[in-house]
């Protein structure tokens, strides 16, 4: 995805969970293969927030945890083992909003 779509769907983001801006981050994937932008979630609530809003525009995402190595401990959320959402398809309207905006 090019810089635009990550422009337009952070711009979207931030307007519609802007109390959390400073808890999640998009970064674009390192792998050639992967066309996919990589959302990730530094808190429970800011994933759930910005998993309603994704859904709420009609993008497409799939929703990971890689959780440590033992399974006795409670889930942590941090910046070192976020919730990582890869955006797969975002509508055309959320991508012409950033022009709104």
């Amino acid at each position: 995805m090019t810089e635009a779509t990550k422009l337009a769907l952070t711009h979207v983001l931030k307007i519609s969970v802007p109390n959390y801006a400073e808890a999640w981050v998009i970064a674009e994937s390192s792998d050639d293969e992967d066309n996919h932008m990589h959302l990730f979630a530094y808190q429970i609530p800011t994933a759930f927030d910005l998993l309603n809003s994704l859904g709420g525009l009609g993008v497409q995402f799939n929703v990971a945890y890689i959780e440590g190595d033992s399974n006795s401990e409670p889930i942590v959320v941090s910046i070192n083992e976020p919730i990582e959402i890869e955006i797969q398809s975002i509508p055309n309207d959320v991508l012409r909003f950033k022009a709104l905006g």
